[in-house]
């Protein structure tokens, strides 16, 4: 059976106290120095982990919580969740955001558990941005229930150069712009853009 991922030695800078590296030209076990025999650097150490998608991902889950409290960069990240290996990706839930790699996301050299952690504070952002998108218009916005004067008072006074640039803003061509009247797309086009804070 092949294996599920052909890990290449990590290539990346590490750090290790001395204690946490074996002594030179003295016989030693791996297993004496997990640290240093990390399967990142060391895959050919362990077979066992890149062998099943159910060994990688229970490694890769220890990996991460272990590097969450050891890393200075992603120190501020939570705990992981849980890794699961769906048939296509590993998925990573952490917190309440999953994020999804390709298997072969992990097997080049240049790997670094940072990038989990950098994948998850861009997700968590747009998440974040999306959720307070949804909450704020669950309902209808406030400027829906203005009555027209007020629209015609507010946009009157601004120049039709701005309304034009608006409107490209918001994806209108030059011809829709033109085929719309300019009454009915200032104040149902534009009364969200110029009631609400940018």
């Amino acid at each position: 059976m092949a294996a599920f991922l052909h890990k290449t030695p990590s290539v990346i800078t590490r750090v290790l106290d001395v204690n946490d590296c074996p002594p030179l030209h003295v016989l030693h076990s791996p297993a004496d120095f997990p640290l240093y025999y990390d399967p990142l650097y060391h895959p050919e150490c362990h077979p066992a982990v890149f062998e099943t998608p159910s060994g990688f991902c229970s490694w890769l889950y220890s990996a991460l919580n272990y590097h969450v409290l050891s890393c200075a960069k992603c120190a501020s990240c939570i705990e992981v969740h849980s890794v699961s290996f769906d048939g296509v990706a590993v998925n990573i839930r952490i917190g309440g955001v999953s994020v999804s790699f390709s298997p072969s996301h992990f097997a080049p050299a240049s790997y670094a558990h940072c990038s989990v952690f950098r994948c998850y504070e861009g997700c968590r952002a747009a998440v974040t941005m999306e959720s307070c998108l949804l909450l704020k218009f669950k309902r209808d916005p406030p400027w829906f229930f203005h009555a027209v004067d007020i629209y015609r008072d507010n946009l009157s006074e601004v120049p039709a150069a701005d309304l034009r640039d608006i409107a490209r803003r918001l994806g209108f061509t030059k011809s829709q712009y033109a085929v719309q009247s300019r009454r009915r797309f200032e104040w149902k086009t534009l009364a969200p853009v110029i009631f609400q804070p940018v």
